[in-house]
Order: C-alpha cells, then sequence, then structure tokens
C-alpha cells in the first residue's frame, strides 16, 4: 500500500527546505528581530520581493519593485507572499483547530516554541489552509 500523496507547491518547498537549513536562527513575536527570524520572516528573506528596514530592534519587511504598494509587516506575510504560497491566511492557519486557542497558525505555534523542524513537518504534511479553487462560473 502506497502512502497517500501530500501536495506541497514549489514555494512551500523553498520554505520547507529553508526553515531546515540550519541559516535562520529563530525568533518570537517579530517577522525578523536582528538576526533572528519567525518561520513565516524566513520566507520573506528567501522571497527576493523585498528589504528589510530596522526599526528599533525588530524589522520591517516592504515589497519592492512590482510589490512596493501595500502595508508594512511586522508580524505577518505580506499579502502577496502569501498568495505566491497560495496559503489562505497571512499567519498560515492549520486545516486543525485546538479546543482552547481556536485556530491554530503557524505564527502561534512558533511563538509557542515549535522549532523550525516542526513547522517544516507540518507545512510538508499539507497542513496549511490553501486557497479555495475558484470555480469557473457559467452563465
Amino acid at each position: 500500500m502506497s502512502k497517500p500523496r501530500v501536495h506541497t507547491n514549489a514555494e512551500e518547498r523553498k520554505l520547507i527546505a529553508a526553515l531546515r537549513s540550519d541559516k535562520y536562527k529563530q525568533t518570537t513575536a517579530w517577522l525578523r528581530k536582528g538576526d533572528r527570524f519567525c518561520c513565516l520572516g524566513v520566507y520573506c528573506d528567501i522571497s527576493g520581493s523585498g528589504e528589510w528596514k530596522k526599526r528599533d530592534r525588530e524589522f520591517e519587511f516592504i515589497g519592492t519593485g512590482k510589490w512596493k504598494r501595500g502595508p508594512v509587516n511586522l508580524t505577518v506575510l505580506p499579502t502577496f507572499l502569501t498568495r505566491r504560497l497560495r496559503w489562505d491566511d497571512d499567519s498560515g492557519i492549520l486545516n486543525f483547530t485546538n479546543r482552547e486557542a481556536g485556530v491554530v497558525t503557524l505564527a502561534m505555534l512558533n511563538d509557542d516554541g515549535f522549532t523550525f523542524n516542526q513547522i517544516a513537518d507540518l507545512i510538508g504534511a499539507g497542513l496549511v489552509r490553501k486557497l479555495a479553487k475558484r470555480k469557473k462560473v457559467t452563465p
């Protein structure tokens, strides 16, 4: 009996590889603080679509080029990166809930002490809620 195939997209696979790479040190509460990143900040860093601007001790991620417009992001993914990952939410909502917390997100798990490897396992298992596929409407 073969294992069920889990569908991750190319961008998710890049993020999984970066999270497992040991290149990034982990932080909580911010996309980036000093030389440390949250799991979502790692994707901002590898996306090639923005730059970090220092504010006090933390950094904000600002899209560049055609991605320059839009809000500054300190704690969640910019919308254009969320869409590139094909995720339904900018904090990485998972496909299950917790009795106490309700919705569970990658950002919450990162801040609650999950390691980058554990977060990579969740992404690799296909547990991040994806954008719904649009149905074609015919008149």
